[in-house]
């Protein structure tokens, strides 16, 4: 699932950031090169957001940047155009109005979440973000590899 993110990025994200946790060995061998590898060696300990931040402080982030976790839908080029054009912050939402994945920071949201990874999440920072509709299911939620080849493989909204 991470490669298939990786991989909607190109293009959309300069650099690529993976934040990694359990299995970070493993994971890093099958990353492409040139991606940016930030391990959270507390991941067991922590939550996303203070993966984010610890990313984010890390690889020196100032600008916009995307945010996705691993286990929900990668993103069409079509999505990442339109949450790229409605500016930062920005949210997905899908057909039903249920928001998404990718978010796309704007820099003083990057900022807040480098001084202090947000009690809440990220969301809590998002609630003035533009709504964005889109066609993907961007709130898709994989809790393993087979429900997400399941997902792929079958019928998407508005199919």
């Amino acid at each position: 699932m991470l490669c298939v993110h990786v991989e909607s990025f190109n293009g959309f994200a300069d650099p690529i950031i993976v934040v990694v946790g359990a299995h970070a060995d493993e994971v890093q061998k099958v990353l492409p090169k040139g991606v940016i590898v930030v391990e959270n060696t507390a991941w067991a300990h922590t939550w996303p957001a203070d993966s984010l931040s610890l990313a984010l402080n890390s690889a020196g982030v100032t600008g916009s940047c995307w945010v996705t976790p691993v286990d929900s839908a990668p993103a069409s080029p079509e999505t990442l155009r339109r949450v790229l054009a409605a500016c930062a912050p920005a949210v997905p939402e899908n057909c039903s109005g249920e928001p998404g994945h990718p978010v796309l920071l704007d820099p003083s949201l990057v900022e807040a979440v480098k001084n202090q990874a947000p009690a809440g999440g990220i969301r809590t920072l998002l609630a003035g973000a533009t709504r964005v509709p889109v066609d993907d299911d961007v709130a898709a939620n994989f809790n393993d590899l087979t429900t997400f080849r399941q997902w792929r493989c079958g019928p998407k909204s508005g199919d």
